[in-house]
């Protein structure tokens, strides 16, 4: 008699288990990956149920490897590998990625068997799940899982937790919210790896802040002196910046006039500040 005739074959004669399938597609003598049978008496057929790698009660803000749930014998399914890791009853294979702890992000990585947190390494965060594994930019406001805000952990396997690269070529995690915690509408400023509080915006030339967040100041930052024409005031290749030694073009706001009466050069004013581009080949 197969043990699969029935639950007391299966229980009392076979001292298996009955039990549901959590695969999607047959596997053992599952004719369907979900079919209630004999788990063990087949080939490929592996009871298993949810745990966590970590104690059951630890804490998953504190605690990098903790998932947020505890071990629960009674969240079990046949599976068709003796490796794979079981939640809802389902069967996950080793490095599937999903949302244990309920925080609508997939954080939790299904490792031999078990349930590991990606904050746990910077291999585990890296590797098995295809983060970002750096310091948050947020001092003295803790976030995600970041407990104090400047820790380094794995970034965006929780929520409230964004990877965000300042126009200045630093990158950090960031929370996306303004000072007064309210969302941010798009990913937020970063300045030297420091997480501002507000969104990028154009550059304004003369409040003495980094507005588009490049490192930059006011008229130290190219946006700042930029003509019309397409070439910048300072640092152009093939173009110099000369005195003009002239009064101030007109009017002096954001814009730039060009003065048509010379031939090979042009006058540019921007931002009030004059300055003359000429061909290097006419020096």
């Amino acid at each position: 008699m197969d043990c699969d005739d029935s639950q007391g074959v299966c229980t009392t004669d076979c001292s298996s288990i009955w039990i549901w399938g959590g695969e999607s597609d047959p596997f053992g003598e599952y004719d369907r990956g979900t079919d209630i049978e004999c788990c063990g008496d087949d080939i490929d057929e592996h009871y298993n149920y949810y745990d966590q790698l970590e104690f059951n009660g630890c804490n998953d803000i504190t605690d990098e490897r903790c998932v947020g749930r505890d071990d629960n014998p009674l969240d079990n399914a046949c599976c068709d590998n003796a490796n794979d890791c079981v939640f809802g009853r389902r069967c996950y294979s080793t490095n599937d990625l999903i949302d244990v702890d309920g925080d609508g992000v997939n954080g939790e990585v299904c490792k031999t068997g078990k349930w590991l947190d990606c904050d746990d390494s910077n291999v585990v965060c890296t590797t098995d799940c295809s983060l970002v594994w750096i310091a948050g930019g947020e001092p003295g406001t803790p976030f995600g899982e970041y407990d104090t805000g400047t820790s380094t952990e794995c970034c965006g396997d929780d929520f409230g937790e964004y990877y965000v690269g300042g126009t200045d070529g630093t990158y950090a995690c960031c929370d996306n919210r303004d000072s007064a915690m309210m969302p941010l509408f798009g990913d937020e400023c970063v300045i030297g790896g420091v997480c501002q509080d507000r969104t990028p915006s154009p550059e304004i030339c003369n409040d003495g802040e980094d507005n588009d967040c490049d490192g930059d100041t006011d008229f130290a930052d190219l946006d700042c002196v930029s003509c019309a024409l397409g070439y910048r005031c300072d640092a152009c290749s093939g173009w110099v910046t000369k005195d003009p030694g002239h009064a101030p073009c007109a009017p002096p706001y954001n814009g730039c006039v060009r003065d048509s009466g010379v031939g090979y050069y042009d006058w540019a004013c921007c931002e009030g500040v004059i300055c003359k581009i000429e061909k290097e080949t006419h020096l």
